[in-house]
């Protein structure tokens, strides 16, 4: 029989043994049992269970971020006379940018609209301008001034439209004859970069109400914005 100085003699020498053992990478632990092996894999599923919601909020809010930012980021100025004074009101409010007077033509265009432009355009800035129905003879002004600056705000990476004078009521102010060359002359003039928009055939086709001649009751109004808007897209 083994005496108490003998047995703890053994623990010590088979704990060192057990330390060698585990250093040289000699000792192997058990496997799991399958008990065990169920129970960590069931952990591991709730834990990813627990952060997939997580990863799809995540992903949700920075959809909704990208949305609101793009909404943000559109840029549209419209450049224009009484008929665009008039459709800001109709159009409510929107985003958008709007240099327009009423009773203008050329001379405010490029010595009030050109400079707000030049300050205004940027990479992505859409610019539409409809001027002329107060100066339909001031038409190789228009075309010469708008492709100057028009490259000008090409190369800051904004896009520039041209809309055409819309129609009129004949002998109140101007006649729809002289508007008609006015749109043609323009077209014909104006740089290949700058897009025309045709919105002179777009009302006659459609319809429109004129209330004194010149300007456009707000119903047409409204649906020539929308039409303005689905051009630009």
């Amino acid at each position: 029989m083994k005496n108490r100085k003998d047995v703890h003699k053994g623990k010590r020498y088979g704990l060192g043994l057990a330390a060698a053992a585990f250093a040289a990478g000699l000792l192997v632990f058990p496997p799991l049992s399958a008990h065990a092996q169920g129970a960590a894999a069931e952990a591991g599923q709730e834990e990813a269970r627990g952060q997939a919601p997580q990863a799809a909020g995540k992903a949700e809010a920075g959809a909704e971020e990208a949305g609101e930012k793009a909404e943000e980021e559109q840029d549209i100025i419209f450049v224009g006379d009484s008929r665009f004074v008039q459709m800001e009101d109709a159009a409510g409010e929107n985003p958008y940018r709007w240099i327009a007077k009423v009773s203008q033509g050329y001379d405010w265009f490029s010595e009030v609209a050109v400079p707000e432009i030049d300050e205004a355009a940027q990479s992505g800035t859409k610019i539409l301008i409809n001027l002329g129905v107060n100066d339909v003879a001031n038409e190789k002004a228009y075309a010469g001034l708008v492709n100057r600056k028009a490259a000008e705000w090409e190369e800051k990476g904004a896009e520039v439209y041209y809309s055409s004078v819309n129609p009129v009521e004949d002998g109140r102010y101007v006649t729809e004859e002289k508007v008609e060359s006015f749109n043609r002359s323009l077209q014909e003039d104006l740089d290949p970069s700058v897009e025309w928009i045709d919105s002179f055939s777009w009302l006659k086709e459609e319809g429109y109400t004129l209330t004194d001649g010149l300007h456009f009751s707000e119903e047409t109004s409204e649906r020539l914005y929308a039409f303005y808007l689905s051009s630009l897209e």
